[in-house]
C-alpha cells in the first residue's frame, strides 16, 4: 500500500507541475513571470520540510497522502480564477517518445539503486538474477543507454517528418545549451545527494528522529527558497551587465 501511494502521489506530482508552469506562462510577462516561477520553485520548501519531520514524527504514515489529496483539490478549485490557457489542438503528443525517455529514467535509476546490493558489474549473491554473472545494475544500465540512443533517433525522425518532437535535439547542439544542462545536471546532482544523503546520516548514524532532522535542515531549504526567488534578479543583472544594448527595462 505504502509503495501504491508513493506511485500515485509522484505521478499527481508530475502531472501538476507541466500544468502549474503552462499556468505562470500564460498569466505573468517578462521579469513577473521570472519571479513568479522562482517563487512556485521556492513554494513550500521550509514549511514542507518541518511538516514532513512532524508528521513523521508524530502521525501515522498515510496522513501526509490524505494532506496531498486535500492541497491538490484546493488547488483545482482555486485554479478556476486564473485565466485558462489556449489548447494547441495541432499540438500531438509524442507517446514513443514519453515511454522511450520514462524507460531509460526508471531503468537508470533502478540500476543506480540496486548497485549497492547487487553488485555494480559482478552479480553478488543478493542479486535477484544474474546473466553469465553480470551484475543486474549493469544489465539496467546498458538497457537505458539503449533505449536513451533510440530515444534519440525516434527524435530525429520526427523532425524528418515534420512532427513536434518530445524534445528537440536544437536543445544540445549549441555549446551553451550543452553547457547549461552539464550545470544543471551537476548542480541537482549536488542538491538532491546533499538532501538525501545528510538526513540519512542524522537519522542512522546521530539518531535524530523526523522533527529533530527537519530543524537542522532548515538552513538549507531556506538557502534554497530563498535563492530560488531572488536568482531571477541576478539573472536580470548578469544579463545587462554582459549585453548592454539588449532591453533590460
Amino acid at each position: 500500500m505504502l509503495v501504491a501511494s508513493q506511485a500515485v502521489a509522484g505521478a499527481a506530482a508530475a502531472a501538476v507541475l507541466p500544468a502549474v508552469v503552462a499556468l505562470v506562462a500564460a498569466n505573468y510577462e517578462g521579469r513577473q513571470r521570472a519571479f513568479a516561477i522562482g517563487v512556485v520553485s521556492a513554494a513550500g520548501g521550509a514549511a514542507a520540510m518541518v511538516l514532513a519531520g512532524v508528521l513523521g514524527s508524530v502521525a501515522r504514515w498515510r496522513l501526509p497522502f490524505w494532506i496531498l489529496a486535500t492541497v491538490a483539490a484546493l488547488v483545482f478549485i482555486m485554479s478556476g480564477r486564473l485565466e485558462p490557457t489556449a489548447r494547441q489542438l495541432d499540438v500531438v503528443i509524442d507517446w514513443l517518445g514519453v515511454l522511450l525517455s520514462a524507460g531509460a529514467i526508471v531503468l537508470l535509476t533502478v540500476a543506480a539503486d540496486g548497485s549497492s546490493s547487487w553488485g555494480l558489474v559482478v552479480a553478488k549473491p543478493d542479486a535477484p538474477f544474474a546473466l553469465l554473472g553480470i551484475s543486474p545494475s549493469l544489465v539496467f544500465g546498458l538497457l537505458a543507454v539503449v533505449l536513451g540512443w533510440l530515444f534519440s533517433r525516434h527524435q530525429h525522425h520526427m523532425i524528418s517528418r515534420g512532427r513536434t518532437p518530445l524534445v528537440s535535439p536544437e536543445t544540445v547542439e549549441s555549446k551553451a545549451s550543452r553547457l547549461a544542462l552539464v550545470a544543471i545536471v551537476v548542480t541537482l546532482g549536488v542538491c538532491n545527494g546533499y538532501a538525501y544523503l545528510l538526513p540519512l546520516y542524522m537519522q542512522v548514524v546521530q539518531g535524530y528522529d523526523g522533527l529533530q532532522t527537519a530543524i537542522w535542515m532548515l538552513p538549507y531549504a531556506l538557502s534554497l527558497s530563498a535563492t530560488a526567488v531572488w536568482v531571477t534578479r541576478l539573472t536580470a543583472r548578469f544579463t545587462c551587465a554582459r549585453s548592454p544594448a539588449r532591453a533590460c527595462s
